[in-house]
């Protein structure tokens, strides 16, 4: 880790909850998510479009397999806590992805979406996945969570949409919606929980009160915690979220949102431990795992971010996405992410024999037991 990047993330873990234990939380974000079309239907898009095969995620985020689950599972089920738990990651799902037949029928006028079951049974080597969610929940290395009802800001990509945005009617044709900033024809279409003016904060709102509902017809439970796609989330969607039953909020050191009302600030400061104005507890992350982001050394630089979150007593809450794990587009991304995961988690317990492996709500719920939180 470079002098400057070390000096940041003593400075990012001087604050918040602390603990002698050694916790170490994976969260992993974009289950269910059909971000990108088939491979076939990606190369015929990025033809068009170049740029897409720029964003790691584009290149390698397929939807999940039977075949990326059971991977993940035997290898988080082979590594055991202090208390015989295995590793798990808390897996935060979308619940809906975009109907294109439907939009297009409506002349891009309505936002319509459906179950992210219904891609697991379209997509070959998917069809049994929800089974082996299920068993992945059961058997304690899977642990879902809401990470939003799409992950599509809907105002923005239906106004692209209908005005005739050349990129974004090229993207609609071949089912892909992930411009991000600087990609698309106004703001990032990627951040679901955007809201740029006071108008588009209600429909937002609905989209998630709906979106958490159907997460527990899915699932059988209520989700507690949430994650912003792209951890933007403005301060007046917190009622919302707590009326719904979330009281627990993940994401970054920094959260982003829109200048709704004059002198809102454009991020918030976030540490683990943290209350909102809403009684929801902050779990800031603080370690980076993305193997598929580049070719750099993942498991060295995770591990000397733990030791220093280790060193202040901080639990180790450790960023992951989806895409580091799927094998469905490129296998050979699976393979180098499971064997990076695997050497990771070697090095923990060999580092860290007290080692606890914890879900978000875990972890929440150990914070809340100590009563060692913070009002802000």
């Amino acid at each position: 880790m470079k002098w400057g990047d070390r000096i940041k993330t003593h400075l990012y873990n001087a604050k918040g909850w602390h603990t002698r234990r050694k916790i170490v939380v994976f969260e992993s974000d974009d289950w269910g998510c059909l971000r990108v079309p088939p491979k076939d239907e990606f190369e015929r898009l990025a033809k068009h479009i170049p740029s897409v095969r720029k964003n790691a995620f584009n290149r390698v985020d397929g939807l999940e397999t039977q075949d990326d689950l059971e991977r993940l599972f035997d290898l988080l089920g082979s590594f055991r806590d202090i208390h015989g738990n295995p590793a798990v990651l808390t897996a935060n799902f979308v619940t809906c992805n975009p109907d294109y037949k439907a939009i297009k029928e409506s002349g891009f006028e309505h936002f319509i979406v459906e179950d992210f079951p219904l891609a697991y049974s379209r997509t070959s080597g998917a069809e049994g996945n929800k089974e082996l969610v299920s068993k992945g929940i059961a058997d304690g290395c899977f642990f879902p969570q809401f990470h939003g009802r799409e992950h599509v800001q809907a105002e923005a990509w239906l106004r692209d949409l209908f005005e005739g945005n050349e990129r974004t009617r090229i993207g609609f044709d071949h089912h892909f919606f992930a411009f991000n900033r600087n990609e698309a024809a106004s703001r990032s279409y990627l951040s679901a929980f955007d809201a740029a003016n006071i108008d588009e904060l209600a429909p937002v709102a609905e989209r998630i009160r709906d979106g958490l509902d159907r997460f527990e017809r899915l699932f059988g439970f209520r989700s507690r915690s949430v994650i912003a796609p792209q951890n933007t989330l403005h301060y007046d969607l917190f009622p919302v979220l707590a009326a719904a039953g979330v009281d627990i909020i993940q994401g970054a050191r920094v959260n982003k949102q829109s200048a709704i009302h004059v002198g809102d600030p454009r991020t918030v400061k976030r540490f683990t431990g943290r209350i909102t104005s809403e009684g929801q507890l902050d779990i800031a992350r603080n370690v980076t795992f993305e193997p598929s982001a580049s070719a750099a050394d993942w498991v060295e630089k995770a591990l000397a971010e733990m030791a220093i979150a280790f060193a202040w007593g901080r639990p180790a809450v450790i960023c992951t996405h989806r895409y580091n794990f799927m094998g469905g587009i490129e296998e050979a991304n699976r393979d180098r992410g499971l064997r990076s995961m695997a050497e990771l988690l070697k090095a923990i317990q060999k580092k860290w024999p007290s080692v606890e492996f914890m879900t978000t709500v875990g972890l929440a719920d150990t914070i809340r037991k100590k009563h060692n939180v913070h009002e802000g």
